[in-house]
């Protein structure tokens, strides 16, 4: 008992019926099917940066042969844009959630170089894609999305986690 099932050809069946969810699937990879994750990178299809993170997770989770499959399927690390204090000070604040999210709030501040994130008490490293992008090098696949307004961050979306959550600056009294 407790040994998790793994069934690599009923993926591969579903995948070639046209089943969706594959990218999602392939981030996950926590479980140790190498099989399945072979199938999955088999099918093609894949975008680089849905490569890239998958790689990035496997990485996190210490999965070397995952990491080694990835890698044989052309998957590279996401190449991070560095950013000055200057500009990762505009986007440093408070902003809170509306509606389902509106107890939710992020604080963005920052720590050695970077944006740091902290979200229901949780510390998130992000990592700049590009001027409004950044990825989240805790949890790979997700993103916070910056809406910049004259040169200074006005609003979040978070995603890669289900529906998108937008987040709204609230300015300090």
């Amino acid at each position: 008992m407790g040994r998790t099932p793994r069934h690599p050809e009923v993926v591969r069946l579903l995948l070639q019926h046209g089943a969706q969810g594959k990218e999602d699937a392939l981030i996950a990879v926590s479980d140790e099917d190498a099989a399945t994750i072979k199938v999955i990178l088999d099918s093609g299809g894949l975008s680089a940066g849905v490569l890239s993170d998958a790689l990035a997770a496997a990485t996190r989770a210490k999965k070397q042969d995952i990491v080694t499959l990835l890698e044989q399927a052309g998957a590279k690390p996401r190449t991070e844009m560095k950013l000055d204090a200057a500009q990762l000070a505009r986007y440093l604040g408070s902003y809170r959630g509306s509606g389902d999210t509106a107890q939710v709030s992020i604080a963005v501040t920052t720590a050695d170089g970077r944006l740091i994130a902290t979200l229901g008490g949780r510390r998130l490293t992000l990592l700049a894609r590009d001027q409004s992008t950044f990825g989240v090098a805790e949890q790979p696949g997700t993103t916070l999305t910056f809406r910049l307004d004259q040169d200074k961050a006005t609003a979040i979306v978070l995603g890669g986690m289900g529906p998108a959550i937008s987040f709204t600056r609230v300015e300090e009294k």
